[in-house]
């Protein structure tokens, strides 16, 4: 898949579960509406999470997501996006352990994975729509646009800075 197809996908799974183009997303509230079985707990180092999906059958599926929760907030909510690429998105897939947010071109899901938690979380548009033209005219993000744009999508710093990279913003 190529990011435009990322995109898309993405956009297509926040029109599907009621999100607008740019608003923030309450994963808790979209994992419970698509039933995915979530636990947080602690784990080591940089083991970010997993994902597990069963096809008891055609119309049966379940699906799980362990976070570990010694990371950052917004660590964990990339990471649960990383997450439901593997499970919503991704062909093929059964489970998979995950180390997120390195957006590491040899591992072809896991970068699509990566894509996809950062699209999905910081949507262009709402990203943008949050820095004020002064700044986007100047090209100099302001730290305190930074920080509104972190807590409006409750995202990690490096997930921002990954996004605001990705978009030519910086």
């Amino acid at each position: 898949m190529n990011n435009i197809v990322i995109e898309k996908e993405a956009s297509a799974f926040r029109l599907k579960n009621g999100l607008g183009a740019n608003d923030p997303i309450r994963l808790k509230s979209i994992l419970n509406n698509l039933d995915v079985v979530t636990v947080y707990k602690r784990l080591s180092g940089d083991f970010s999470g997993m994902a597990l999906k069963v096809n008891l059958n055609e119309n049966n599926i379940n699906r799980f997501i362990l976070v570990n929760s010694t990371h950052s907030l917004g660590k964990q909510h990339f990471t649960i996006c990383h997450e439901l690429y593997h499970l919503y998105i991704q062909k093929e897939f059964n489970a998979m352990v995950c180390k997120t947010g390195r957006f590491d071109k040899k591992d072809k899901e896991e970068y699509n994975a990566d894509y996809f938690a950062a699209v999905l979380l910081m949507p262009e548009t709402g990203v943008k729509a949050l820095i004020p033209n002064e700044e986007l005219k100047k090209d100099k993000i302001t730290l305190k646009t930074i920080l509104k744009i972190e807590h409006y999508y409750s995202c990690s710093r490096a997930a921002l800075l990954y996004r605001l990279e990705d978009l030519n913003i910086i």
